[in-house]
């Protein structure tokens, strides 16, 4: 039965899993190790409550069982029992500090309640005790972008891109953060890379769709992107806006005009909102423009160009 169950771990089937555990621990309540097997399958399938009961009662069976305590921090931070969490996984590191994910988990929490000192005390441990450069830079520089330290993030991105250039959650981090920080170029040749690594990975379709579209280049294939994008999106305000720029630039004002109300009844932003004015305006609906550009400067109330948008039609 046992064996059984480790198979049934190792090949990813969690009912059987569920099913041989129940019934040898009907005739042996305390074996730990079927708990612990219990308990991992259970959070496999979803069923968080029960996988912590059975993790629970591992960790009293066998007080050094460092996995069952793993998992029991794991679901607390899910839960967002933070205290109950740090108190699990810092029981579970003084038992063994070469569990790496231990100290993963502890910078989780510590990011989740902004105890950022933790965190990165955290993952330089896990540096230490051997873990995953990849991860653990990418992590350093989330950490120092929640802090709004750019630069220190920017340079943690690209140390972790070193390690291996085609880390999709490093690439996507570095993409978001150098269009923050105005590094444009850089935030679209990422975004591309992106996109030759995941052709379904939504935010770069349309990141770059929508490049394209602002620089008034590729139009066709900006809208392959973007078409693509709102496959796997359909009701992306944002991605609808792309869609309706692309057609802007083509010079097909009314499937524009169609997009750009969709997008602005999905997302009230500002840009949105300018774009719809636009087209307005190509289409001589000087009273619909103005509205949507009044309606736009509240919310970008410093906006010097919707500013001066609406001056001129004022004239």
């Amino acid at each position: 039965g046992k064996r059984l169950v480790d198979l049934y771990s190792d090949t990813d089937k969690y009912g059987n899993l569920i099913n041989m555990a129940q019934r040898i621990l009907e005739f042996n309540f305390n074996d730990g190790h079927i708990r612990r097997s219990l308990g991992f399958g259970l959070y496999k399938t979803g069923m968080l409550r029960e996988a912590l009961n059975e993790f629970l009662i591992a960790s009293r069976l066998d007080p050094k069982d460092t996995y069952s305590r793993f998992y029991t921090g794991r679901i607390y931070l899910e839960q967002g029992n933070y205290n109950a969490a740090l108190k699990e996984i810092n029981q579970a590191i003084k038992i063994n500090p070469d569990f790496v994910e231990l100290w993963i988990y502890l910078g989780f929490v510590a990011i989740d309640i902004k105890d950022f000192e933790t965190a990165e005390y955290a993952f330089t441990e896990a540096a230490y005790h051997g873990g995953d450069l990849i991860q653990i830079y990418y992590l350093f520089g989330v950490t120092a972008e929640m802090q709004q330290r750019y630069n220190e993030a920017y340079l943690y991105y690209h140390k972790s891109l070193k390690v291996d250039p085609q880390s999709l959650s490093t690439l996507e981090a570095l993409a978001s953060l150098c269009d923050r920080i105005e590094k444009k170029d850089e935030a679209f040749r990422t975004f591309q890379k992106i996109i030759e690594l995941d052709t379904t990975n939504s935010t770069a379709l349309n990141y770059v769709g929508y490049t394209y579209a602002e620089q008034n280049d590729s139009l066709e294939y900006a809208l392959q992107l973007i078409n693509k994008a709102l496959l796997i999106e359909k009701d992306n305000g944002y991605y609808i806006d792309s869609r309706g720029w692309v057609f802007y630039q083509m010079g097909k004002y009314d499937e524009a005009l169609e997009e750009l109300k969709n997008a602005s009844a999905i997302v009230e932003d500002a840009v949105i909102l300018e774009h719809l004015g636009d087209v307005y305006l190509k289409l001589n609906d000087s009273e619909r423009a103005k509205e949507a550009y009044e309606k736009a400067l509240e919310y970008d109330f410093e906006n010097s160009v919707l500013k001066e948008k609406l001056q001129k039609l004022s004239e």
